[in-house]
């Protein structure tokens, strides 16, 4: 409203400007005025004009006459001059003044008409969102249509209503994380956690613990690594030993913490009935690749020292994360394979997981399809930006370290069962049923779920009822392979 009040303004500036060149091109315009004759009637007009036939002035004035005559019409010419010059220029400004307002006018307007469009429409779709599924999607699909991937699958409703308004939102505060993150990595980190954080469930104990990363070195050179712990309530003191499930948060191995997984981990440790270890581990690119991989060893190796002192059972350890976070899990279970550390996980939880960073692969058309723009929140500008971070640029990213999917079939057999959520419209779904396709080609039990969805729907499970189902489907089955008969 500012802003249009503003173009009004500006409007009525043009308006008595234009006004005062047209009066100023009028005058410019307009014939010379007589002049006054001067007194003493037709006798003195004559010997103002020089004339020889005189009689009434002596004989010697007539030079002095006539120089008198010659500077007065200079002067007076010089005058006419300068008048005319100083209304050409008034004139001249005046038409770059009137411009100048005109452009400014019209650019002031189409961004405050744009912007209270943009108002406008957020308006309607929080309206549509607060609708019952059943009335907002016809009119949903009568306004923008009805998001339908390649493969034929429509992108839930209310999903599709929250990233319209993100859109939106975007182009309404002119703001892009990649650019901030760019610009300034510390705010993109601190904007992050605002955007995800949310309260913990009621019904929960959290605790703050650290354990040093090596085991056995001097303590002046010691480096330690923070996590979070959540217990049920009810099963605090049930004195019986308790699952546990180890778990790395996502942000692209470069933003995100404690607090962004917070809200949703403290959901899921009261659904699934288990203990929860998020763990802390060093962002690229302060610390690049393997830095988060090693801290997910330490920490697994600390979990699985601790549970004789903590109350937890050795043999029901499950690993999980989303999405770099799970791809720092898929290399956690084929490391501890490949050297035969004594406890292994039992289960592996990858939420749409990143488990290729290795040049663009032609099979895997999600990332064409989903990475053009930011309307499903990651796009590839931001896929390149993270692995620049984490992997450099001078790496190929084919190591199996950062792109489990490439891990050889001897690497696969005998890993823990895995359960595969998977988001439909996300860039990285072909990836992860890629490396779905080869754990079941190496008989290993594997179960996936796909979303209809954008990528990280699960954040979203305070907000969206889709987002809360598909949070609770995957409690449902981590329960189910923590408790494989009834508490």
């Amino acid at each position: 409203l500012e802003d249009v009040a503003l173009a009004r303004k500006v409007e009525e500036k043009k308006t008595f400007w234009s006004s005062k060149v047209r009066l100023a091109g009028a005058a410019i315009k307009a014939p010379d005025r007589p002049e006054p004759k001067p007194p003493g009637g037709e006798m003195a007009a004559k010997r103002v004009e020089g004339s020889p036939s005189s009689s009434l002035e002596p004989a010697g004035a007539e030079s002095t006459s006539t120089s008198s005559t010659e500077r007065s019409d200079k002067a007076l010419l010089s005058s006419r001059g300068q008048q005319n010059q100083h209304h050409q220029r008034r004139h001249q400004g005046s038409s770059s003044s009137s411009d100048d307002a005109s452009s400014s006018s019209s650019s002031c307007f189409g961004r405050a008409f744009q912007s209270l469009s943009r108002r406008c429409e957020m308006t309607a779709l929080a309206f549509l969102f607060g609708l019952p599924t059943g009335a907002s999607e016809p009119i949903l699909n009568c306004f923008y249509g009805k998001r339908t991937s390649e493969e034929g699958v429509e992108l839930e409703t209310k999903t599709q209503i929250v990233l319209q308004l993100g859109r939106l939102l975007s182009k309404e505060k002119n703001f892009n994380l990649v650019d901030l993150m760019r610009k300034d990595l510390a705010r993109g980190r601190k904007w992050f956690e605002r955007l995800l954080r949310r309260p913990k469930h009621r019904d929960v104990r959290s605790e703050d613990v650290s354990f040093p990363a090596a085991p056995g070195v001097a303590a002046p050179n010691q480096r330690w690594i923070g996590a979070r712990i959540y217990t049920p309530k009810e099963l605090a003191d049930a004195g019986v030993p308790l699952p546990v499930l180890v778990y790395y948060h996502g942000g692209g191995w470069v933003i995100g913490n404690l607090n962004t997984v917070e809200g949703f981990l403290t959901h899921l440790c009261h659904w699934a009935k288990c203990v929860v270890v998020s763990v802390d581990y060093r962002l690229a690119p302060e610390n690049p690749h393997p830095a988060a991989t090693e801290d997910a060893l330490s920490s697994f190796r600390w979990v699985a020292e601790s549970c004789a002192a903590r109350g937890w059972d050795p043999a029901r350890i499950a690993v999980g994360g989303d999405s770099a976070g799970g791809s720092i899990s898929a290399a956690l279970c084929q490391r501890l394979l490949a050297e035969k550390a004594p406890v292994q996980p039992c289960l592996q939880v990858l939420l749409f997981p990143s488990v290729y960073l290795g040049p663009r692969n032609p099979a895997y058309k999600s990332i064409e399809e989903f990475g053009r723009d930011d309307f499903y929140t990651l796009p590839f500008k931001a896929m390149l930006y993270f692995r620049e971070c984490y992997v450099g640029q001078s790496a190929d990213g084919t190591d199996v370290g950062l792109s489990p999917v490439l891990a050889p079939d001897a690497s696969l057999k005998g890993l823990p069962p895995a359960y595969f959520g998977l988001c439909h419209f996300d860039v990285l779904r072909d990836e992860g049923r890629d490396y779905a396709r080869r754990l079941r080609e190496n008989g290993v039990s594997v179960c996936v779920e796909e979303w209809r969805a954008h990528h990280g729907v699960t954040y979203l499970y305070g907000r969206m009822a889709y987002a809360r189902e598909c949070l609770k489907g995957v409690a449902t089955h981590l329960r189910s392979q923590l408790y494989p008969s009834k508490l």
